[in-house]
């Protein structure tokens, strides 16, 4: 059976979709989980937002082992996005601290 001629738009509906939902399917069981790691490691927090500036720029950057950052962006437009992100969260995460809500 030719599964391709029946389905022709399976690879990019199907084999696409399974390839980038891990983040939603992660963020929708074990937010928590991902969360703490988050706020634990700004290293962990860079990999996790570049990876996604990288697959949504264009998904043919996932297979590049750079991931094609440098093809859209500077190194300090990027640097500087992830230290948004990281201030912010910091503040938040210490903000909770102080309320006692962790």
């Amino acid at each position: 059976m030719d599964i391709k001629g029946l389905f022709p738009c399976m690879e990019k509906m199907v084999v696409e979709s399974i390839k980038e939902s891990g983040y939603m399917h992660i963020q929708a069981t074990k937010p928590d989980t991902v969360g703490r790691g988050l706020n634990d490691s700004p290293v962990g927090m860079a990999a996790y937002i570049l990876e996604k500036f990288s697959t949504w720029t264009n998904r043919d950057f996932r297979n590049l082992q750079d991931g094609g950052l440098t093809r859209k962006f500077s190194l300090d437009d990027l640097l500087t996005n992830v230290m948004i992100y990281w201030t912010v969260w910091l503040h938040h995460s210490l903000h909770e601290v102080l309320q006692g809500k962790l």
